[in-house]
C-alpha cells in the first residue's frame, strides 16, 4: 500500500522493501516515521516538532491538543482566479439500458482550475469524465467547448501498444500531428520516467504504467486533461511529481479533472471539488469550502482547521515547504 492514511491504524506490523529486499521491520510508528511516504499526520509532527511522531488522525489530534494547537492561520488562502470556460456539460443524462448512470448534469471548466471529482464507487465520476472527453455521447444534454481533451483511463494497460515508453509518446505526437520540439524528454523528467525510458511499457510496475500512461496522453498537449484515478498504484516520490505535473499544466492555462478517492491529492492539488452521490453533483465548489464541509475531509484539516496540507502549516509558521513529498 501506498497511500499509508489508509491502512496505518490497522497496522501491528509494517515491513519496508527497497531494491528487492526489506530494509526494515518492526512497529509500524517506527517504520514510518521515517519513510517518505508516511501518512500527511506524520509529515505534520514533525514540521511541528512532536514527540512521538503520530501516525493516525487520532494518534495527531491528542499531540495537538497537548501542544496547543498550531500556527494561527492566515487572514485567507488565495486562490487564482480561474479562466474562461473550456468545456461545459449542459444537463448531460447517461444511461445504460434501464440503469441511469448519471442523473442531468451541468458542469463548466475553466482555463487554469484543477477539479476534483469525488464520489463513491459507481457514483458517476467515470460516466461524467468520459461524457466530457467525448468518449460517451450523452442521452440527453449536450457537451460543449472547443477546447482539445484528452482521457486517461483508469487502465492504463488500454494506452499502452509501443515497444519502449519513450516510444509511447512519441506516439502520440505523430497521431497528433505535432513536432517534438523536446516534448518527450520533459515528460518523461516530469513524471520520473527517464531510467525507464527504453523499457516494454507491459514490464512496468502497475504504478509505473499509470505514469506512463499519463505521460503518453499529457505530451499531445491537449488543453484539458481528464484523469480517472491518476494515483492508483503510484509510490510517495512519483505522486508528488504527478502534482507538480499538475499543477504546471494549470499554472500554463490548461484544466484538469481528477476523478479520484485520494483525499490527500484533493487537498494538494485541487482549486475546485465536485463531489457526487447516487449519480448526481450534490456539492460543487472550492476546495476548501467543500472538503472542510463534507466527510471527504484531508488528515490535516481534521487535526488543524482550516488547514488542508503540511505546506500551509508550514507556510504559516514561515517554515516554507514540508520536507518529503507529503504536501
Amino acid at each position: 500500500e501506498h497511500r499509508l492514511e489508509r491502512v496505518a491504524a490497522l497496522a501491528h506490523r509494517a515491513l519496508r522493501v527497497e531494491g528487492g529486499r526489506v530494509v526494515d521491520d518492526g512497529d509500524p510508528a517506527e517504520v514510518v516515521a521515517g519513510y517518505d511516504g508516511a501518512p500527511p499526520v506524520t509529515h505534520l509532527g514533525r514540521l511541528l516538532g512532536w514527540t512521538p511522531l503520530p501516525l493516525t488522525v487520532r494518534d495527531a489530534q491528542v499531540r495537538a491538543r497537548q501542544a496547543g494547537g498550531g500556527p494561527p492561520p492566515p487572514v485567507s488562502f488565495p486562490v487564482p482566479a480561474p479562466g474562461d470556460v473550456v468545456r461545459a456539460a449542459r444537463a448531460v443524462g447517461v444511461r445504460h439500458g434501464a440503469r441511469v448512470a448519471l442523473h442531468p448534469t451541468s458542469l463548466e471548466l475553466r482555463a487554469g482550475e484543477v477539479v476534483a471529482l469525488l464520489g463513491r464507487n459507481g457514483a458517476g465520476k467515470t460516466t461524467l469524465l468520459r461524457a466530457l472527453g467525448g468518449l460517451r455521447a450523452p442521452d440527453e444534454g449536450t457537451v460543449e467547448g472547443e477546447a482539445s481533451v484528452a482521457y486517461v483511463p483508469q487502465d492504463p494497460n488500454v494506452l499502452l501498444f509501443a515497444r519502449t515508453v519513450r516510444a509511447e509518446l512519441e506516439e502520440t505526437l505523430r497521431l497528433r500531428g505535432r513536432p517534438d520540439d523536446g516534448r518527450v524528454d520533459r515528460w518523461l523528467a516530469a513524471l520520473r520516467l527517464e531510467a525507464l525510458a527504453d523499457r516494454h511499457p507491459r514490464s512496468l510496475s502497475s504504478g509505473e504504467r499509470q505514469r506512463v500512461a499519463v505521460a503518453a496522453i499529457a505530451v499531445g498537449g491537449a488543453e484539458v486533461l481528464l484523469l480517472d484515478e491518476p494515483t492508483r498504484g503510484i509510490d510517495a516520490p512519483s505522486r508528488a511529481a504527478l502534482e507538480e505535473a499538475v499543477r504546471g499544466h494549470a499554472a500554463g492555462g490548461g484544466a484538469i479533472v481528477l476523478a479520484t478517492h485520494d483525499i490527500e491529492l484533493a487537498a494538494r492539488c485541487a482549486t475546485r471539488v465536485v463531489v457526487l452521490g447516487a449519480s448526481e453533483v450534490v456539492a460543487d465548489g472550492p476546495a476548501r469550502d467543500v472538503l472542510s464541509g463534507s466527510l471527504f475531509a484531508p488528515q490535516v484539516l481534521r487535526v488543524l482547521p482550516p488547514f488542508l496540507t503540511v505546506d500551509e502549516v508550514g507556510a504559516a509558521l514561515g517554515a516554507g515547504t514540508a520536507s518529503g513529498p507529503e504536501r
